[in-house]
């Protein structure tokens, strides 16, 4: 599916369940384009979502190793 017309099947069991999208400017294997273009297939179905775009050397394992940067958004959004 692409951003604007979510496959029903594919947003169907989301719920109303928070969700947040993370990305680095750094992810070459996950580019952040890609991010907005599910977080846009996410709001056209309707869900709660957010993204968070977070600066970071370490490219798609950022979360791995970039606990200050990662560990701070995370609790951030387990605790919303």
């Amino acid at each position: 599916p692409h951003a604007g017309t979510p496959d029903p099947l594919w947003s169907r069991g989301l719920g109303d369940v928070y969700k947040r999208q993370i990305g680095v400017n750094e992810d070459y294997l996950f580019p952040f384009d890609c991010h907005e273009e599910l977080f846009g297939a996410f709001k056209s179905a309707s869900k709660d979502v957010s993204i968070k775009k977070l600066p970071s050397l370490h490219g798609h394992d950022s979360f791995l190793v970039d606990h200050q940067n990662f560990g701070s958004s995370i609790k951030e959004f387990l605790e919303s």
